[in-house]
């Protein structure tokens, strides 16, 4: 079973932030597919993205290694003006079958370079899931005391995660959650919004996807590695899904 799917760490400080938005607004096109392996070992975004806190933080929560599918994104503005509804980023039927084992993982990386304040957005909300829910959807029974509960936490529950600028958050692809709502009076008074968002996953997650996408039970650990670009950056060994391995366990997972 389980009991969470979420976790955030105060990772940089606010000198550390503003660099890294003064950086990102001069030199990148936002809202663009970006490749880990496209960036220098030096630079400066890479080695913010995978620098030693945040890698500990992760490998402390998650207690298993972690394979980083290789695009990612730096969204600029991404608001909502209403209330979206919420979603999972793996939230079909072949994905929860998946992802609801124990033992498979597969989630984002979010860095956002602002507060999540409320009217201002910058962040995300999200519904805390049940006790020991394991997100199998076989179960019809659950699924509509899941739903159940997750209307009245909507309903009479404040559901924003308050984030600051520095912060790192994981959380699981089979997390229900939604943009933060931007209140437009407010639009003309608040900076522009970032957040660096990236995914990642275990070795057991890309050995049970492909034993489904190649039609082959007997999908190897050796299978999997030839597939894997190491990157040494900020003197981290990053290990890197390549882009037909990105493509092929994103597409059945989930992007």
């Amino acid at each position: 079973m389980k009991s969470k799917l979420i976790y955030r760490e105060n990772i940089y400080n606010i000198d550390e932030v503003s660099k890294l938005r003064n950086y990102i607004e001069g030199k990148y096109n936002c809202n663009t597919e970006l490749k880990i392996t496209d960036f220098r070992e030096d630079s400066l975004l890479i080695n913010y993205m995978f620098s030693r806190n945040l890698l500990t933080f992760l490998q402390n929560k998650l207690k298993d290694e972690v394979y980083f599918v290789n695009s990612f994104v730096i969204q600029k503005n991404n608001r909502t003006f209403r209330k979206d509804k919420y979603h999972k980023d793996s939230g079909k039927i072949h994905q929860s079958n998946i992802l609801s084992k124990r033992k498979n993982l597969y989630g984002k990386v979010g860095i956002p370079l602002q507060d999540n304040i409320k009217g201002e957005g910058g962040g995300i909300d999200y519904l805390k899931p049940m006790i020991l829910d394991n997100f199998s959807d076989k179960n019809p029974i659950i699924n509509k005391i899941r739903a159940l509960y997750y209307i009245l936490q909507d309903k009479f529950i404040d559901t924003q995660l308050y984030s600051k600028a520095g912060d790192v958050i994981y959380f699981s692809a089979m997390l229900s959650h939604r943009t933060t709502l931007t209140d437009e009076n407010m639009l003309n008074s608040i900076k522009d919004k970032f957040v660096i968002y990236y995914q990642l996953t275990n070795l057991n997650t890309m050995i049970d996807v492909l034993k489904i996408t190649r039609n082959n039970n007997k999908i190897s650990v050796q299978d999997i590695e030839k597939d894997i670009i190491i990157k040494n950056f900020n003197k981290n060994k990053i290990k890197i899904l390549n882009d037909n391995l990105s493509n092929e366990v994103g597409h059945y997972i989930g992007l």
